[in-house]
């Protein structure tokens, strides 16, 4: 190379491959990258967004099926205050005459009781007996003592008794004791509650010789309350 000829085309050179196509190129797939990758943070911050949104959608999904869940056990409890409320006069105890030799005029007793939290009134007039039958429990009549006139109040939580008088033969007597047909004890009572809805209990006992003591009868229709 000659030292005397001139470096101005060189350097001339040089100062237009900065400009070169090549170098132009690397510039534009930098700012396609760059462009690029905004897009890509968008649809990231468009995803956490909606994902936030869904998630709070569920959690206010879920507040709101807690509090219908609640709401619904809410009144569950009204309906089961309104039942519990109620008068409910059920039997407490049968005081039966005990082992001894069965004949007419024994007195058997019934105890009732109204376990609900407000009055009972009494509606009708007590049903009550105690007698043979053949086929069953009793067709129950008019009590004719008397001890509770229509329109008692039944009391809350003070047991109350009914008397009956076994009003059999001893023929009756006989065949009962040979398992022909039984002894019955019932009591059918009707009152009426605090908002003035009516209910009935019925109770039913029914006399085992070999056992020489009383057992409820097993006909649901002799044995309900509602």
């Amino acid at each position: 190379m000659n030292p005397h000829l001139p470096m101005f085309p060189i350097r001339g050179m040089l100062q237009k491959d900065k400009y070169s196509p090549i170098r132009n190129s690397n510039k534009l797939k930098t700012k396609m990258t760059a462009y690029e990758r905004g897009t890509i943070w968008l649809a990231w911050a468009a995803f956490i967004v909606s994902t936030a949104a869904a998630i709070f959608a569920c959690f206010q999904w879920r507040e709101m099926h807690a509090t219908t869940i609640l709401m619904g056990k809410q009144l569950d409890e009204m309906k089961q205050s309104f039942v519990v409320d109620r008068a409910y006069v059920l039997g407490d105890r049968f005081d039966g005459w005990g082992k001894v030799s069965v004949k007419h005029g024994l007195i058997a007793k019934f105890w009732l009781n109204n376990f609900g939290k407000t009055p009972g009134i009494l509606s009708s007039p007590i049903h009550i007996g105690c007698s043979y039958s053949p086929n069953g429990p009793l067709r129950l009549t008019v009590a004719d003592n008397g001890a509770l006139p229509d329109g008692f109040v039944i009391p809350v939580d003070k047991p109350f008794d009914l008397s009956t008088m076994l009003d059999s033969t001893d023929e009756q007597i006989s065949r009962a004791a040979r398992g022909i047909g039984a002894i019955y004890c019932q009591a059918k009572i009707g009152y009426r509650d605090v908002r003035d809805g009516l209910h009935e209990t019925e109770i039913c006992f029914t006399y085992n010789f070999s056992a020489k003591d009383f057992y409820p009868c097993q006909d649901k229709e002799s044995n309900h309350h509602n």
